[in-house]
């Protein structure tokens, strides 16, 4: 085998377990990026719709008691706010 034939055997090889190599760590980032987005939106929208909630609380809290119903369990008695 000549030296010539041996360089370019090894610089491939070089080249496959770098691409290899590449490739492995930009999935394990491109999981972990995604996995962190998706925690943030889940709390961008939680704390989005627990805001929205207590908007609704507070106005029918301002509004008038009436509006706002809570049923009472069976057996319990509700008294008129």
């Amino acid at each position: 085998m000549s030296l010539k034939t041996r360089l370019l055997g090894l610089a491939s090889l070089l080249i496959i377990l770098a691409a290899s190599a590449s490739w492995l760590a930009y999935r394990e980032l491109s999981e972990d990026i995604i996995e962190r987005w998706g925690k943030q939106v889940t709390e961008i929208q939680v704390r989005y719709d627990s805001a929205r909630l207590l908007q609704s609380l507070e106005r029918a809290k301002r509004g008038g008691r009436n509006r706002v119903r809570i049923h009472a369990a069976p057996g319990e008695e509700t008294h008129p706010a």
